[in-house]
C-alpha cells in the first residue's frame, strides 16, 4: 500500500506500506481503483521480490511492442529505498522482448550459464519472406530456440502449426531447438546443455567472441 507522506496508513499482515505516493505516477484502473504506474510498482516491489522475480516483472514490463526501456526502470528508483540493491542488481539482466517469465527464466539460464545474449522474440525471415517471430535468436549461428508451454502439446491445430513451422525453419538453414517445462524446471535441467550443443555444432566456441 502506497500512502502519501505523513499520511496515516494500515499495518496488516501481508500489506507493505510505502510512503510518498505524491511523488509517484499513478492510473486509474477500469474498476474505478487508483495504483501507481508499472514502473513505480515494479520499484516498490523490490523490497519483498528476490532479484530473479524481479528481473521476470521488469521483462514483462518491457515485453514486446512496450514502449519502455530499461532506463525508464532505472529512472523511477531514488538513492534510497527498501529494496535498492535488488532493483540495481536485476536493472543489470533485465532485457526488452522477453513475453513470459518462463523464457525470462530460461534466458537467464543460457547466459548464466557461459552462452551468448540471444536476441529475443524477433523476426525472422530469408529469401522466401517471413518465417516467423521466436523466442530465442542467435542469429550469427543461425539458431532458434523455442519454449513451449503445455498448450503447445495439448491442442493439436497449435502442435500441428509448431511441426510445419520448425520444418519450415530447418528447410531455411537453420537449426532449432524446442525446449519444454522439464528442460527449465526439471530436477536436473538440461536447457543449458541442449543449447550448448547447438551452438557448438553451429561453429560457436566458448570464450571466442
Amino acid at each position: 500500500m502506497v500512502t502519501r507522506s505523513g499520511q496515516f496508513h494500515l499495518e496488516r499482515p501481508g500489506i507493505v506500506n510505502h510512503r510518498g505516493l505524491q511523488r509517484r505516477r499513478t492510473i486509474l484502473l477500469e474498476n474505478g481503483l487508483t495504483c501507481t504506474d508499472d514502473l513505480h510498482t515494479w520499484a516498490d516491489a523490490a523490497s519483498s521480490l528476490s532479484v530473479d522475480e524481479l528481473i521476470a516483472a521488469g521483462d514483462w514490463i518491457l515485453r514486446p511492442r512496450s514502449t519502455r526501456t530499461v532506463g525508464d526502470l532505472a529512472s523511477v528508483l531514488p538513492r534510497r529505498m527498501r529494496g535498492v540493491r535488488t532493483a540495481r542488481a536485476a536493472l543489470l539482466e533485465i532485457r526488452p522482448g522477453s513475453a513470459s517469465p518462463m523464457e525470462t527464466k530460461t534466458r537467464l539460464q543460457l547466459v548464466r550459464g557461459g552462452l551468448p545474449e540471444p536476441e529475443l522474440n524477433v523476426t525472422v525471415t530469408d529469401e522466401g519472406g517471413w518465417l516467423g517471430i521466436v523466442d530465442l535468436f542467435w542469429r550469427r549461428w543461425r539458431l532458434v530456440v523455442e519454449y513451449d508451454g503445455r498448450h503447445h502439446v495439448e491442442r493439436q491445430k497449435t502442435w500441428e502449426r509448431d511441426v510445419a513451422r520448425e520444418r519450415a525453419f530447418r528447410d531455411a538453414g537453420y537449426d532449432y531447438e524446442r525446449l519444454i517445462s522439464r528442460n527449465v524446471n526439471g530436477r536436473t535441467p538440461d536447457a543449458l546443455a541442449i543449447v550448448r550443443r547447438a551452438l557448438v555444432r553451429a561453429g560457436w566456441r566458448p570464450g571466442v567472441a
